[in-house]
């Protein structure tokens, strides 16, 4: 039967357990933590409509400093009383104290303002009725008033209203929080309760046999003469007032906030009165002696026990568990913790028997929270630096409640860390029971996830915070984003970051949900804001592109969204403006193309209600959102500083290298700092154009437009140029150029650029771009120096840079030439910049070094004399071009010539001894001889002057053996390249020794104008007198007129060929002084000497067109023989022949019959400087066939009588010798006699001439005789 009654009872008590509005706990409390059952609660309200907002939350900060006073029990032991301090409690929470006493509201402290006496009135009436509607638990109360002295009176320093809300930051519309409506009971009612609820609370503090009113009086005058004492100088007093006879509450008395320096002693008094309250009641009486036990039960159960017999075993031993477990929570408070842990576990006990789920979960709690402050005394507080500073100075304070230490905590005393949760988890699960019992089960969870997270068990702890979240509460919308924030940060503290950036962000979603009738965006932007840590959102971009993928890029796109959203809500347009520019440089390579194209036209809206400079931004609570600089639009693939043009290059003048010691190599090469990688090699200059060219891109699939683009400077002032640019859609990279110029001297550093773009203003630094990995960009900027324009009057070509050799270039032309033409090219330097030009050097270099003096001729004296060139100004000089042509064809010889010639080119010999004279040209001679007049004739047409045409005549002089062989005749040109080198300087440049170099590139073509193929050098008709024969081609495609000699002119016509004849005197013998030995040295040096004579001599002048070019020609390059140079030089002897006593330059044709006898007479004249020694000379008679063969053997044809063969040790200075010898011919034919002399090594008569070892000096022409028949 009782077992039957127990069912039933347990079924009507869940049947009675349901949810009912006026039972359940109305307002969570999701900041309490284990320490809180400890506490004694507090209420501190504000009363009355003349103390401000402002100046409450002060008061209300000054008190709740005091949150731990020591109080000396009964035995002398200190107690360490914790008071947590309230400013809004709901009264169904207070309802809950039966079921945990530190839900009680024990303490009630009203703060105030008054001028009069009806308005202290109103405030004492307006405190008791506060004082009746939690007058169930309230154990004590105060009263602060500001506006009156401690003396009683209305402070007169105090202005009435409008003054006074100013001095004490009072506001006439703040909003009151109990209004009159609020009373509960008229004046006399709560003048009666209040005097019987506090004389209670009076007799419980002071003596039994003193009765309320003297204890009031006493406290009075213990208040006011302590703040009289410690005020010091008070404002004037006034009207006196005071409170209602039936006002029993003890009043403070402040005129201002700064007076109340004593209200830290009234509030330990307070404190103190409050826990010899709670004292009595702990002690009161002894429950477990009493007949009837009282009932302690939760709101909702009081449905549970009307009609139930209360005097069943069972329901004994649930009252006995429950009045156990409320002397735990009184001991707990009272600062008896191993009391308080001793009755819990009785009490858990008892109420496990009885199955008391609610109360059994209760106990557990108590339990875990008196093990949790034995075990963690600092969870949970947050002491002030005075108290810290107290405890620090005591050493006696300690934490550990009635004296004991931490060494002396045991099992027995407390749970330990494992059963602490595993307790919690107990008690969690017997509150689920019960729906009534919701809110106090997610407090409970909520404290045990603290407690994990003090002993570092995050895992566990975010399990109780899931409970949490299960948890199904009739709250309001204010209480739901406050649950969601306190899990948020529970779950930051666990490192759970972003399930708490979810929470957060659902409590921000909360705060604008569709039902809420006042949407508080701004609160909802602040829970936006706090979650982006937990999404890995950090607002300085700098910091978060640093840090490289962390986070999710969709999530914090969304969040961003959001942010921004909710400011424009706000009609922040800034702060949306901020948010929206780093959404697209953060997050710009995790949009889509069509996400681009959308942000970047929100932005562009935007930025047109607001300015988007790059500036901070400090939002209502302090927190300043970082600047944002769109590095992503455009996208700055490259950063470039521009050297300047080559031939603007500054260049440090050459100094004379001095030696400063040894050259030591090392091969260890330093490493470069980044400061010298960053640091150009170029030099800029002061006051010059320089530029930068920056390689962008456009990242967005629409056009952009960017209206203001520059670059910044640092350390030398730069002007620049900004740019307006527009960059097409998908055009990949383009260029950008921007021009600036130095306003001074010294390391110019480039940190970056401006631009302007959808409206956003953006400095971008180098140091931080994503695309640019060097910092800065260093460059020297030297002083100011001038510019040149150089031009000429020749013909521009396509310029370049630099030449071939790396060097500047200003311009570049090119002129064509015939060789051996001339121009003159006009050389014109304007001074361009505001510097004169002091330094100017002009120099010359040619491709071909031999002919570049020859070729390029100015006047330096004419350049310097010019100087300086002041600005705007110009000089101008002349440089004078001539064409230097190979006039000579290359040879090209066959097989048979060069062994024709074998040892005729074999021996170089000297002045002195040569190889034999030429066969063929004795045999041209003897035939020029026998036709005689016709040889005349054209001798005397060469004199006369008359022009003629070319002829092919080539019979006659390639019979000589003199004569070269046929040689190629190139038709092509040769281009020579000139650099004209200017060097200048001037103004502060010159002084810091830079100077600038400018080179004129002078492309000269020189095509051929004529060709000597051929060449000869035949004997004239006066012993000091030889010919010159060329073979001369004109290599033009117009006839040529060619003027050889002094009113000798030719006319050549194209691409022919033409023999011309040049008289020139032979060289003289003394020129040939010195030359004695026989050696190779004295053989180039008797060459070199008859090159320049006949060079000397000949002068080629040809004209194109009627005189429309004209030019020159050298004979300069030809290769002459030795038997051309004797012909060339005067020879050492002097032949004078005498036939029959006849000079044979007197006879016409030389003629004897068979058998006569024909005397020669040779005479020898010396006609050098010297004495001739060691002469060898013969005669000698041929046959000559005229077909390339000659006769020698004429021994049966002819004698001779007398020596054909004679030496000669000696002919003396300007001496002669003569010989005769006579000759017989037996046969009629045609003889040639040839005579000939040379110089022997040794004195022998009978050596025969060596064409290797001695030189021969002819005769010439040979003596040609024709012997004819007698009849």
């Amino acid at each position: 039967i009782h077992l039957l009654r127990y069912v039933m009872r347990s079924s009507v008590c869940t049947i009675l357990s349901t949810p009912d509005i006026e039972t359940s706990m109305s307002y969570p409390d999701y900041y309490q933590g284990p320490h809180d059952h400890k506490a004694l609660l507090i209420l501190v309200r504000n009363l009355g409509k003349q103390l401000s907002e402002q100046l409450f939350n002060k008061v209300f900060e000054k008190i709740s400093s005091i949150t731990e006073v020591q109080v000396a029990d009964s035995k002398g032991l200190n107690r360490s009383i914790t008071v947590r301090y309230v400013s809004h409690y709901p009264i169904e929470n207070n309802d809950w104290g039966e079921f945990q006493t530190h839900r009680r509201v024990l303490g009630l402290v009203s703060v105030a303002k008054c001028t009069s006496q009806n308005e202290l009135n109103d405030i004492c009436r307006n405190h008791e009725s506060l004082k009746v509607k939690y007058s169930s638990t309230l154990y004590d109360s105060r009263c602060i008033i500001f506006g009156i002295n401690p003396d009683g009176a209305i402070c007169e320093s105090i202005p009435h209203r409008n003054d006074s809300d100013a001095s004490l930051g009072i506001s006439n519309d703040s909003k009151q929080i109990n209004s009159q409506d609020e009373l509960q009971a008229d004046n006399t009612n709560i003048c009666d309760q209040s005097e019987s609820s506090e004389t209670v609370s009076v007799q419980s503090i002071g003596d039994s046999s003193n009765s309320s009113q003297e204890c009031q009086k006493d406290l009075n005058a213990s208040v006011t003469a302590t703040d009289c004492a410690t005020t010091g100088d008070m404002p004037k007093s006034g009207i006196p007032v005071s409170t209602p006879s039936n006002f029993k509450t003890v009043p403070l008395f402040y005129p201002d906030f700064d007076s109340c320096k004593t209200i830290n002693d009234s509030f330990q008094e307070f404190i103190s009165s409050l826990f010899w309250i709670l004292e009595s009641k702990r002690v009161d009486k002894p429950y477990d002696k009493l007949e009837r036990i009282p009932v302690y039960c939760a709101p909702f159960e009081k449905k549970d026990f009307v009609g139930i017999d209360m005097e069943s075993k069972s329901n004994k031993k649930r009252c006995q568990g429950r009045v156990k477990k409320r002397l735990g929570d009184l001991c707990l408070q009272a600062d008896l913790i191993y009391e308080a842990f001793s009755h819990y576990v009785q009490a858990a006990e008892i109420l496990k028997s009885v199955s008391d789920w609610l109360w059994l979960a209760g106990s557990y709690e108590g339990i875990c929270s008196a093990s949790a402050v034995l075990l963690y005394p600092d969870l949970g507080k947050k002491q002030t630096e005075s108290a810290q500073d107290e405890k620090a100075k005591d050493p006696s304070i300690s934490n550990i409640s009635n004296g004991q230490d931490s060494e002396t905590l045991s099992s027995k005393n407390c749970l330990s860390p494992e059963g602490i949760n595993e307790k919690y988890r107990e008690a969690v699960l017997h509150y689920c029971k019960f729906r009534n019992a919701g809110i106090i089960e997610a407090e409970c969870s909520i404290k045990a996830a603290k407690v994990l997270i003090e002993q570092k068990k995050y895992l566990t702890a975010a399990e109780f915070l899931h409970n949490v979240v299960s948890i199904n509460l009739n709250i309001s919308d204010e209480e739901k984003i406050q649950r969601f924030t306190v899990l948020s940060d529970l779950y930051s503290e666990i490192g759970f970051h972003r399930k708490s950036g979810f929470f957060r962000r659902i409590a921000a979603v909360r705060c604008v949900a569709p039902r809420v009738s006042n949407p508080s965006w701004s609160q909802c932007y602040k829970l936006l804001f706090d979650t982006l840590s937990g999404y890995k959102i950090q607002l300085d971009p700098d910091i978060f592109l640093r840090r490289k993928n962390i986070g999710w890029p969709a999530l914090q796109i969304q969040i961003l969204q959001e942010l921004i959203g909710t400011a424009r809500k706000m009609e922040n347009n800034a702060l949306a403006t901020r948010h929206m520019t780093f959404l697209l440089h953060a997050l710009f390579p995790h949009l889509t193309s069509s996400e681009k194209m959308e942000f970047a036209q929100q932005l562009q809206t935007l930025t047109s209600r607001c300015d988007g400079a790059p500036v901070p931004l400090t939002i209502d609570n302090g927190i300043v959102v970082p600047p944002v600089n769109l590095y992503s639009i455009p996208e700055v693939r490259e950063f470039r500083l521009e050297a300047p043009p080559a031939h603007l290059h500054p260049v440090k003048l050459k100094n004379k290298v001095e030696s400063t010691g040894p050259f030591i190599f090392c091969p260890i090469q330093p490493s470069l700092s980044n400061k010298n990688r960053s640091k150009k090699t170029f030099n800029w200059v002061e006051g010059d154009v320089c530029d930068i060219s920056m390689q962008v891109v456009n990242p967005l699939p629409v056009e952009l437009k960017i209206p203001y683009f520059t670059v910044v400077g640092d350390v030398v002032p730069f002007d620049v140029r900004p740019l307006s640019v527009t960059l097409p859609n998908g055009t990949g990279v383009n260029t950008i150029k921007l021009s600036g110029v130095p306003r001074g001297t010294g390391e110019l550093k480039m940190l970056g650029y401006n631009s302007h773009v959808l409206g956003v203003k953006s400095f971008c630094q180098l140091d931080s771009h994503p695309f640019i990995k060097r910092p800065q960009y260093l460059i020297d900027v030297i002083p100011a120096l001038p510019q040149l324009h150089i031009f000429t009057n020749l013909l521009k070509t396509l310029q370049e840079d630099v030449s071939p050799d790396s060097t500047p270039v200003v311009t570049s032309v090119s002129v064509t030439l015939l060789s051996g033409e001339s121009c003159e090219c006009e050389v014109t330097i304007t001074n361009t910049s505001n510097v004169p030009v002091e330094l100017l050097d002009i120099e010359l270099e040619s491709s071909d070094r031999d002919s570049e003096k020859s070729m390029f001729k100015w006047s330096p004296e004419n350049v310097v004399s010019q100087l300086p060139i002041q600005p705007k100004q110009s000089a101008s000089f002349t440089l004078y071009i001539y064409a230097v042509g190979d006039f000579v064809a290359p040879i090209k010889c066959d097989e048979e010539s060069d062994s024709l010639n074998s040892n005729i080119y074999s021996m170089p010999g000297s002045l002195f001894s040569s190889g034999p004279s030429s066969r063929h040209s004795a045999n041209f001679f003897a035939r020029s001889r026998s036709k005689r007049a016709e040889s005349t004739n054209s001798l005397n047409s060469l004199r006369s002057g008359v022009s003629f045409r070319s002829c092919s005549s080539y019979s006659s002089l390639g019979n000589s053996s003199n004569v070269q062989k046929e040689c190629n005749s190139v038709n092509t040109a040769k281009k020579i390249q000139g650099k004209l080198k200017v060097r200048y300087s001037g103004g502060p440049g010159l002084t810091s020794g830079y100077c600038r170099l400018a080179n004129i590139l002078i492309n000269v073509e020189i095509n051929p104008s004529l060709q000597i193929t051929k060449w000869d050098v035949l004997p004239g008709e006066l012993p000091n007198q030889c010919y010159l024969v060329f073979d001369v081609r004109n290599m033009t495609q117009q006839e040529m007129e060619l003027e050889y000699f002094p009113q000798k002119i030719m006319l050549i016509e194209a691409s022919e060929t033409c023999r011309i004849p040049v008289p020139v005197e032979r060289c003289p013998l003394e020129k040939f002084t010195g030359c004695t030995k026989n050696t190779e040295e004295e053989y180039k040096a008797i060459q070199r000497v008859c090159i320049e004579h006949v060079s000397s001599l000949v002068d080629l002048k040809w004209s194109l067109g009627g005189g429309e070019k004209t030019g020159g020609a050298t004979i300069t390059g030809i290769n002459w023989t030795s038997a051309m140079l004797d012909l060339i030089q005067m020879a050492p002897l002097r032949y004078d022949i005498n036939i029959d006593g006849k000079d044979l330059s007197e006879v016409d044709d030389l003629k004897c019959g068979v058998g006569d006898l024909v005397e020669v007479e040779i005479n020898l004249h010396n006609q050098m400087s010297i004495p001739l020694e060691n002469y060898l000379l013969w005669i000698q008679c041929y046959q000559d066939h005229e077909n390339g063969f000659s006769n020698y053997s004429l021994e049966t044809r002819l004698a001779i009588i007398g020596k054909d063969r004679l030496y000669l040790p000696l002919i003396e200075k300007g001496g002669q010798f003569c010989h005769t010898v006579g000759m017989v011919f037996f046969t009629p034919g045609t003889y040639k006699l040839d005579i000939q002399s040379s110089s022997q090594t040794a004195k022998s008569q009978h050596l025969v001439p060596a064409f290797q070892s001695a030189h021969v000096w002819t005769c010439s022409p040979p003596i040609e005789i024709s012997v004819l028949e007698k009849y």
